[in-house]
């Protein structure tokens, strides 16, 4: 991939996706390491949601952006980078920004998956709680 990145390039990251979803908690970790350790290159705008609202969000940012973002699939979180050379950079899955990471600035996470999905039920269940709202779970069993 040709970009005019520099060594200087500062990223504005937007993430946005299902707080549920173990791949949003593993790009949430990467994004905030990005951010702690070059604070001066990295600035970082992060929407964790429920599912309905990633939904509806998803595709008014679709519509606003256009282009590559038509290709997006809502299973993943959906992330960008607006760069400092007035580039937008898009990652169609989570697996495609660590590869980036990794190659541009040496990010590596051997955290096993399973430690995310515990994450993302925590985090969920600690989003339902702040939100004040009943919310009832209907399990069946065959």
């Amino acid at each position: 991939m040709l970009t005019k990145e520099t060594a200087e390039t500062t990223y504005d990251i937007h993430l946005i996706g299902k707080v549920s979803e173990f791949q949003f908690q593993k790009l949430y970790t990467a994004v905030k390491y990005l951010c702690d350790t070059w604070p001066a290159r990295f600035k970082a705008t992060v929407k964790p949601l429920f599912a309905t609202q990633y939904e509806m969000e998803l595709k008014n940012i679709i519509r606003d952006k256009g282009s590559s973002f038509f290709q997006h699939r809502p299973r993943n979180p959906l992330l960008w980078a607006d760069t400092s050379e007035n580039m937008t950079l898009y990652f169609a899955t989570p697996q495609k920004f660590i590869e980036w990471a990794a190659r541009r600035f040496r990010y590596y996470d051997p955290t096993l998956d399973v430690l995310y999905w515990h994450k993302a039920r925590f985090q969920l269940k600690q989003m339902m709680a702040a939100s004040k709202r009943d919310y009832v779970q209907l399990q069946l069993k065959v």
